[in-house]
């Protein structure tokens, strides 16, 4: 599908419906400067002609195509040659010389219909596809590939990650295929790096498009970013208590001096400031400022959580 301009709404559409994760979408505003390039090349280029090197690519690009297919069609599992056809007349006959007793003529029915169906899938069998290999090398390129597109996203806004978690494992399905399809148009039945590298080059350019227009279009409303906020706010002035008063069996302390607050004791506190929300509610919603991964380099994660002798603990790892 290719438009020339976005309608109204449209983009908010795509993403809300799963469209963009699952399919290589290109987002791209036109310039000013870019349409003036273009109307003069297209000046530079009246009263000639390139007929004939635009039929020459074409050709090459058949050529190419032609012997892709030719190389994986003998790979794949081709279709019965021979058509097999059921002999009505006959068929009922050598069924009762076959068979010990009488049949009644529901049963004879019966065992043509299923014969039929037999036949059916004999003589249009599915197509079998090819399995590509992925080497050792490959798999760490695209996990390293996986984890620098993630990084993109975590320095987006919290409703943008919100959506934006969800297109993860799409993304990864989409590297791994253009890297097959780098290997194909190299005839090639194994994934190779180079293959990883190509799929990170094409796609890097679109994956950064898209997390700037879902950021973009999904602007919070005026009330969830106050929400937001206030959870933020309330969960620091709580800490920041608990971490002064230092009740007994709430803290605890790390070798350079960090005090880590008992995070079941942090949720009982906030509840009453959340409108005596439940606690189910009040972890769901701290867990959207917290992290486990002391490395986390996600902006919007204002706790790092740890376990002290089996309970989890949280620290304060930055300021709003």
């Amino acid at each position: 599908m290719l438009l020339t301009y976005i309608p109204d709404e449209f983009i908010d559409a795509l993403i809300k419906r799963g469209v963009i994760q699952r399919f290589i979408t290109v987002i791209n505003d036109v310039t000013l400067e870019e349409r003036i390039s273009n109307i003069d090349k297209a000046i530079e280029r009246l009263n000639s002609s390139d007929e004939k090197s635009t039929e020459e690519q074409y050709q090459n690009l058949l050529l190419r195509l032609k012997i892709i297919i030719r190389k994986f069609q003998s790979l794949t599992k081709e279709p019965a040659q021979r058509q097999h056809v059921l002999d009505v007349e006959r068929f009922p006959k050598s069924l009762s010389r076959s068979i010990t007793g009488s049949l009644e003529e529901k049963d004879k029915e019966s065992i043509m219909k299923a014969v039929r169906k037999e036949l059916e899938r004999i003589n249009n069998p599915v197509a079998g596809g090819f399995h590509f290999d992925i080497n050792e090398a490959s798999k760490k390129a695209l996990s390293q590939t996986k984890n620098e597109f993630i990084e993109y996203i975590k320095d987006a806004t919290p409703s943008s990650q919100e959506k934006l978690q969800e297109f993860v494992h799409r993304m990864y399905e989409i590297l791994v295929r253009l890297s097959i399809h780098h290997a194909i148009l190299d005839l090639r039945t194994c994934v190779e790096t180079q293959d990883v590298i190509y799929a990170r080059k094409i796609y890097q350019p679109i994956w950064k498009s898209i997390i700037y227009n879902v950021e973009d279009l999904l602007v919070p409303s005026a009330s969830e970013r106050v929400k937001m906020h206030s959870t933020i706010l309330k969960s620091i002035d709580v800490y920041k208590r608990l971490a002064t008063t230092q009740p007994k069996g709430h803290v605890s302390f790390d070798t350079a001096g960090g005090i880590w607050v008992r995070r079941a004791t942090l949720i009982q506190e906030l509840q009453p400031l959340w409108d005596n929300c439940s606690s189910v509610t009040a972890n769901k919603r701290f867990s959207k400022i917290e992290t486990t991964n002391i490395r986390d380099t996600n902006k919007n994660k204002y706790f790092l959580q740890k376990n002290v002798k089996g309970v989890p603990f949280v620290k304060q790892i930055q300021e709003v």
